[in-house]
């Protein structure tokens, strides 16, 4: 599962009655290959942020890290998500006026709607919501719907 930026991409869905909804970005379920080179990608940034490390294995690091990149920039150029996929949608606003929070839980309470239409085995759904600094998480399942009382501060 990879932590994907699709606020410019609407994802797909086998349900031609299924509104548009587009979430800020999604942890959503990717193929092997994206998630290998995910996992190289990481790998040789823990090499290059490593203490002990000589230089040169640092170098040949960055090296390969530019590889990866480039290699991970290609795969997702025609990466498409679906709402098969997508297991936990967020929504980003810039400022944490009362209008924006409410507006950007209704968008993520719609987004929840669309995992559970299409994942009819989902038993609950997680959102996230984040206003400037404060964090909102929601949880759904078939029944209702419940918010965290208090904004998370994620600076505290």
């Amino acid at each position: 599962m990879l932590y994907l930026d699709i606020h410019d991409i609407t994802p797909t869905s086998q349900n031609p009655q299924t509104p548009i909804g587009r979430p800020d970005g999604a942890a959503a379920t990717v193929n092997t290959k994206v998630m290998a080179v995910n996992e190289e990608i990481k790998k040789q940034e823990r090499i290059i942020q490593g203490t002990g490390v000589t230089v040169a294995a640092k170098e040949k690091a960055k090296l390969e890290l530019s590889k990866q990149n480039s290699e991970m920039e290609t795969l997702m150029k025609g990466y498409k998500p679906s709402w098969m996929g997508i297991h936990v949608p967020y929504e980003i606003k810039p400022k944490k006026s009362p209008t924006d929070w409410h507006g950007a839980v209704d968008q993520a309470m719609s987004y929840i709607g669309h995992v559970f239409m299409e994942q009819l085995d989902r038993r609950f759904a997680f959102a996230l919501v984040l206003c400037r600094d404060e964090l909102t998480i929601l949880m759904c399942d078939r029944s209702g719907l419940m918010v965290t009382k208090t904004p998370i501060n994620i600076h505290k």
